[in-house]
């Protein structure tokens, strides 16, 4: 017979054993982001990665930073060590390590008061800028062995004896204040390099010369463009751009095509691109004014924010550091906070665990341009297959367009409304799937 006496006791001894073993399971550590120790917590602005370099990790990380110059760390962000010996402007724009001739590899900063080079890990700088005309550099790209610069207010310069003398190459280019330059396969097929510039408020332009003439490619995308990412696959070559106010653009054609890429992104306010290739996957790195930093395995489809423990949300700059013994890890250049870091692996794995349900998501997104004349894109996404309608009405609720009328596979989807035979005014626009519907508001100004 059961004894009730004996069955308090085993019921207390099972509490008791319950809590023991709670006590020694290992705490849960939720991944979050580590601020570094680094005198300097001013802005943040760029960063650039040496992985030649002589040390034990083979690889440096430098830091551009807006008054207190650059610093630099060789040991994966845990010490930071300023290194302004010849560098006459503290405030650096760009960052960046390029290979000479000779293989030798140099870091450039780009100042307001002039472009300075350093051979040897910044220990020391030296001036760069004979020639230039405007002493405000943003960005520093090099394609084979000719250089490039891009100025706020005089266009792009290049220079074909590694910085000594610099000519203005500009005259094709409508925009004069440049942002972001990178490197890109030519569109020949030829395996030549190429160029894509970001201006201000002119939109993006390739050269497929090296920079001696380039070619409009942005369509209807103007406004302010932080920065240019690319994503180089046998397939196809894709170029994202971060628009300030709107997200990301990309496009796999060198701009004959756009699509608006922001599922997941709550703040469109976008600032800097990195990227994370590895024989397995490419991840997509953007950080934002407001909102910390995103990630997107699926070339920009679904972004997943990932700024747990990030203090400062507000983020000028991201970049990926090198892999080695002490793991790859993601670093953030803040506002007020200085540099953050965070291991990859964890970030990998906190996005592929969020993909899943972002990607069961229907969505209508803003359209864009807007105000609009006269057409503007209109993009959604679907999780799965599904009957689609988008409609335009006016004001007054009268239907003026049918955009779609049919069956549609899952992911992000585009159509463009032409409105040249509409008047001025307020229109709405409507889809229903699978029983998702939602209306947003354009304004057509002609």
């Amino acid at each position: 017979m059961f004894s009730f006496n004996k069955g308090k006791a085993l019921m207390k001894a099972c509490f008791l054993f319950s809590i023991i073993s709670l006590l020694m399971t290992p705490a849960v550590v939720f991944p979050q982001w580590q601020q570094l120790n680094c005198s300097n917590q001013s802005d943040v602005q760029c960063f650039a990665v040496d992985s030649s370099s002589a040390g034990p990790d083979s690889t440096v990380i430098f830091a551009g930073t807006w008054g207190d110059g650059v610093f630099r760390s060789l040991d994966q962000g845990e010490t930071w060590t300023q290194i302004n010996a010849g560098l006459a402007d503290l405030y650096i724009n760009t960052l960046a390590v390029i290979r000479s001739r000779t293989n030798q590899s140099e870091l450039f900063a780009g100042t307001n008061f002039g472009l300075f080079i350093s051979t040897n890990d910044g220990a020391n700088w030296i001036e760069a800028d004979s020639g230039l005309t405007n002493m405000t550099l943003c960005s520093v790209a090099s394609v084979d062995t000719v250089l490039v610069a891009g100025t706020w207010g005089d266009g792009i310069f290049r220079s074909t004896d590694n910085g000594k003398s610099w000519s203005q190459q500009s005259s094709m280019l409508a925009g004069k204040f440049i942002t972001s330059i990178i490197t890109c396969p030519t569109r020949d097929g030829s395996g030549r390099s190429g160029l894509f510039a970001a201006t201000d408020n002119s939109g993006v332009f390739l050269s497929s010369d090296k920079g001696v003439t380039w070619t409009f490619v942005s369509g209807g995308i103007y406004g302010y463009i932080h920065s240019l990412a690319i994503s180089v696959t046998p397939a196809d070559t894709t170029l994202f751009v971060a628009r300030d106010g709107i997200g990301v653009y990309c496009t796999a054609n060198y701009g004959k095509k756009w699509t608006l890429k922001r599922t997941g992104l709550t703040n469109w306010s976008t600032m800097s691109f990195a990227m994370d290739r590895t024989p397995t996957d490419t991840t997509l790195i953007l950080a934002t004014w407001g909102s910390g930093v995103f990630l997107s395995h699926d070339n920009a489809a679904n972004w997943t924010a990932v700024d747990t423990g990030l203090s400062d949300p507000y983020v000028w700059s991201i970049c990926v550091g090198p892999s080695s013994g002490a793991g790859r890890y993601l670093f953030a250049g803040t506002n007020d906070h200085g540099i953050w870091r965070r291991p990859m692996s964890e970030l990998a794995a906190e996005v592929r665990a969020t993909v899943g349900e972002n990607s069961k998501l229907f969505s209508l997104n803003q359209n864009y341009p807007n105000p609009f004349n006269p057409s503007t894109v209109i993009s959604y996404q679907l999780p799965v297959n599904s009957q689609v309608t988008l409609k335009v009405y006016d004001v007054l609720g009268r239907e003026v367009a049918t955009l779609v009328n049919a069956r549609q596979t899952p992911g992000e989807h585009s159509v463009t409304f032409d409105a040249r035979n509409l008047p001025s005014g307020i229109y709405f626009y409507r889809i229903s799937a699978g029983g998702y519907t939602a209306t947003r508001k354009m304004l057509l100004v002609k």
